[in-house]
């Protein structure tokens, strides 16, 4: 009997655990399926994944399980910039910090990266001013209006500080006084 008990325990405790198993006396059984990761590089750079290095142009892919993080170092070679970097047809630069892009994979992802010379040329250095700061119109000369006004509220919270403190000074005294008294 109880043997039977226990039998009969152990059947409900694996059927409590895992009822998709015994449902319908089919038991159902998921099979996870590596994804593909291609990476098409374009010249003038190169792409690090997956402890490869694909200089462009080239064409690699490597395979990763489903919901796995990938990281891509992305170099443009100098004088050039990043023009194009797509996943699976989707614009993904704004993803792009500091030549690194990283995604978690759940399918076959195409990445298409391209490079090419910066749209405009670099900035010029800003020039050192030589007129004399007296003598430079706003925003770098005379305080505008605005800096006034936060001068002038600045300046009377300092004042409204100030006159807390010497009325909590003054509340406070007599109780310190009947203190001393009692003392």
């Amino acid at each position: 009997m109880k043997r039977i008990l226990c039998a009969l325990l152990l059947c409900s405790l694996l059927c409590a655990l895992m009822p998709d198993a015994f449902a319908d006396g089919v038991q159902q059984v998921s099979l996870s399926i590596p994804c593909t990761v291609t990476v098409d590089v374009g010249e003038h750079g190169k792409v690090y994944s997956n402890s490869t290095t694909w200089i462009g142009p080239s064409i690699g892919s490597f395979q990763v399980w489903p919901g796995t993080r990938v990281s891509f170092l992305i170099t443009p070679d100098t004088g050039y910039v990043v023009n194009v970097l797509l996943l699976s047809g989707t614009d993904v630069r704004e993803g792009l910090r500091d030549g690194l892009y990283g995604t978690v994979i759940e399918h076959n992802e195409t990445l298409v990266v391209r490079f090419g010379k910066p749209a405009s040329p670099s900035p010029t250095p800003t020039p050192v001013p030589t007129t004399p700061p007296w003598q430079v119109t706003p925003p770098y000369g005379p305080k505008t209006g605005d800096e006034n006004t936060v001068g002038t509220w600045a300046t009377l919270l300092l004042v409204s500080a100030a006159a807390l403190l010497v009325l909590s000074r003054k509340i406070h005294k007599p109780h310190t006084d009947q203190a001393q008294k009692r003392n």
